[in-house]
């Protein structure tokens, strides 16, 4: 695989450097960032496009499929020096994919990759994990092909912001409190830059919202809500009540395997691929959460969140075994 796509950069940087006026507009929300931190971002993404598009090109196979050893392979040399950013990842994937989208879905894809590139330093929850996230959702879509070209455009603006603002703590004071915190910051510049499709918002919002565990084991938490709908309308189990800031899942079979896409490709890189990765990423986020790493979290990551298993077709197929070997390693060393 691979695009000469280099001639499409002129007209996709002057794209971009068209959002400085509309981002300095804004005062960030939550006083997520200083305003001259994101017109920074969209600055160094606009002076490195052209080479991070050649970098998506040189890795084209990996990113739209490839084996579990040459994504890991991938996601090393991603953590051992710099990164396509989240505008060359998204643009080389809708150029391969040939999509046929209204100007202001492409607007809104292009304001995600900007505010996902605006300077994170936590350990886990950082720029990277966006780009790691949008890795495997794109591998995802691949995978399969139930989705419209709005489905995907919609998918990858959510990628993109999905950790939009977190700030390093978890959601036990508030359900979905970083969910509704990172769409309240993409929002504000969503609408400003002309993407304000409400039903597309909506299913923006609804995704994030889906990413949330906690409280883990509850089967009234956002995702296991969303994998009850998945589970009624792919899997023929019964149709249940649903929060309802969730009921849209009930009657909307496509949202309910969107949410479910961005789930299995925000936990896919920490428990789809090997134990080395798993052990990296556990160390990552314990990181962050301010204690050291154990077989055991591994364990309860793999029981609790992930729940054993992936449910969509694709998900299980590029993921699943790997999935069992990493817990069968960890319950091991965990003893």
């Amino acid at each position: 695989m691979g695009l000469a796509v280099a001639i499409q950069s002129k007209a996709w940087i002057n794209r971009l450097d068209a959002l400085a006026p509309v981002l300095n507009r804004i005062a960030p929300p939550h006083r997520w960032a200083a305003r001259e931190t994101v017109l920074r971002a969209v600055d160094r993404i606009s002076k490195n496009f052209s080479k991070d598009i050649a970098e998506a090109d040189k890795d084209a196979e990996i990113i739209f499929g490839g084996d579990t050893s040459v994504v890991v392979d991938l996601i090393k040399r991603w953590h051992e020096g710099e990164t396509p950013s989240l505008a060359a990842l998204c643009i080389y994937a809708l150029e391969n994919w040939n999509l046929d989208l209204p100007e202001s879905y492409i607007t809104g894809i292009l304001i995600a990759c900007v505010l996902g590139e605006v300077e994170n330093p936590l350990p886990y929850h950082n720029n990277l994990h966006f780009k790691k996230v949008l890795l495997q959702l794109i591998r995802l879509i691949e995978a399969q092909d139930n989705f419209n070209a709005k489905d995907i455009a919609l998918m990858l603006m959510a990628a993109c912001i999905h950790d939009l603002g977190h700030d390093g703590q978890g959601n036990d004071s508030e359900l979905g409190r970083l969910e509704r915190r990172s769409f309240e910051i993409a929002e504000v510049y969503f609408k400003e830059a002309g993407f304000a499709d409400p039903r597309g918002l909506e299913a923006i919002h609804l995704m994030l919202i889906c990413t949330d565990v906690t409280p883990l084991n509850d089967p009234k938490n956002a995702m296991n809500q969303m994998k009850t709908a998945y589970r009624f309308h792919f899997m023929a189990q019964n149709k249940e009540k649903l929060r309802e800031d969730l009921k849209a899942l009930e009657n909307d079979s496509e949202l309910a395997l969107m949410a479910l896409t961005l789930h299995e490709a925000d936990v896919a890189t920490s428990a789809g691929l090997d134990y080395g990765i798993t052990k990296y990423e556990t160390a990552l986020y314990r990181s962050e959460m301010g204690d050291r790493p154990q077989a055991a979290h591994i364990v309860d990551f793999l029981d609790n969140v992930c729940q054993r298993e992936m449910l969509s077709d694709a998900a299980r197929r590029l993921y699943q075994e790997n999935m069992n070997r990493i817990l069968e390693q960890a319950e091991k060393e965990a003893g």
